[in-house]
């Protein structure tokens, strides 16, 4: 069995890391400078309207950057420098979870108790971040042969655990608020946030549970290093293409002549759908059949506006630049 305490491993590990962290590093950073067009540069050239939960986007993705930029010195690191990446590691995760967990506030948006419950959970996410780094995530001052640098287990453990719930709990209510949106099942729109939620969840679940493993079972800081820049880096990735894939998504264009059966229902089909500008990365627009009876009613008296789409029969909900969410 290795001993993965013994300092011949410490070293093979340290090793590994370096070499992780500047692979991945090395992707991220491409990947960044190919999708700084979708949200970055439409912010910057005021093309897209701000609001403040792009912070999780913006940081999930730059404190990323920061966070691989000093890897490659891992091999003569201290305390405090462990100690920062740590927790800098635990920022860039929540703020990958909140990405999703925007979009699950948007798709409930009409049910304020639950609205609230995923409110104190985001909240909780960061309680549970600074409980975990009040005492010493590291302890020790070098993970070398003539020393040890050990993490704290019973600070780190319970925000590795809150984070995978977090994210089941994520998976969760975004099947069902989707499966509440009984008319919208058809949409391309529908399939993809269904398919997105499912797909960042597996992809999570899997990349996290070596850190879960090795956190639990050792308490060698390396060990979990090693794990560390795969895991924050696909996390990050998989959660800003969740938000710059709608924010891209391609939009039919309106109707050139108005269905007379849309007219009889009193439908208003002058407004235009929203330009991007007007759309936030949480903005869940779910076109709406109506030929369905079983939209529901609340679902439908929710919406701000409604605007017709073409030969598909599909209506469309939008929020205006005024009377958009702020999530």
């Amino acid at each position: 069995m290795v001993d993965w305490e013994s300092p011949k491993v410490i070293g093979m590990c340290l090793e590994a890391t370096d070499k992780l962290n500047m692979y991945f590093g090395g992707i991220f950073t491409w990947y960044l400078i190919a999708t700084f067009k979708h949200v970055e540069w439409q912010l910057l050239t005021r093309r897209l309207k701000w609001r403040w939960s792009y912070l999780y986007y913006l940081g999930a993705r730059y404190m990323l950057l920061g966070f691989q930029i000093p890897l490659h010195e891992v091999v003569q690191p201290g305390k405090f420098s462990f100690e920062i990446l740590a927790i800098t590691g635990c920022a860039i995760s929540i703020c990958a979870s909140g990405n999703l967990l925007f979009r699950v506030i948007a798709l409930w948006r009409g049910n304020l108790i639950v609205v609230a419950f995923l409110v104190f959970l985001g909240i909780g996410h960061w309680v549970v971040l600074f409980s975990a780094t009040t005492p010493p995530v590291i302890l020790g001052h070098g993970n070398f042969p003539n020393g040890s640098t050990k993490t704290n287990n019973n600070a780190i453990e319970p925000f590795f655990l809150y984070t995978c719930a977090l994210d089941l709990l994520i998976l969760v209510m975004t099947a069902v608020g989707l499966l509440r949106q009984r008319a919208a099942r058809s949409s391309r729109l529908w399939k993809t946030l269904y398919r997105q939620g499912i797909a960042y969840y597996v992809v999570m679940f899997i990349v996290q549970f070596p850190t879960i493993i090795f956190a639990w079972r050792t308490k060698s800081s390396c060990m979990i290093g090693v794990f560390s820049a795969p895991t924050l880096t696909i996390g990050a990735m998989a959660s800003s293409y969740a938000v710059s894939s709608l924010l891209t998504r391609p939009r039919t264009a309106e109707p050139a002549r108005d269905d007379p059966a849309r007219e009889k229902r009193g439908l208003d089909v002058s407004r235009r759908v929203p330009t991007r500008s007007q759309l936030l990365s949480t903005n869940i627009t779910l076109p709406l059949s109506v030929e369905s009876s079983e939209a529901p009613s609340s679902a439908i008296a929710s919406l701000p506006e409604v605007h017709m789409r073409g030969g598909a029969r599909d209506l469309e909900c939008a929020a205006g630049p005024t009377g958009g969410s702020d999530w």
